[in-house]
């Protein structure tokens, strides 16, 4: 089946919001391994390195949804 250049258009948004609500997810993320750090002091060296895992994995996050949004043909 062919798909028309509003279809893919279409895709090309909907490939972009998922990508923005995984980012927006692994801040949500972030921010309760920042709590868990306060709350539970015991279990801070093991948040902080998770965070520090997510942190990483948001920018390549951004960095792709960048990519997606200049370089992707629609």
């Amino acid at each position: 089946m062919a798909k028309s250049y509003r279809d893919l258009d279409i895709y090309k948004r909907d490939f972009i919001k998922f990508l923005i609500y995984s980012h927006s997810s692994n801040d949500e993320t972030i921010n309760h391994l920042m709590k868990i750090e306060q709350l539970y002091p015991e279990l801070s060296t093991k948040a902080n390195t998770l965070k520090n895992g997510y942190d990483t994995l948001g920018r390549k996050l951004n960095k792709f949804i960048e990519y997606v949004e200049n370089n992707w043909k629609a």
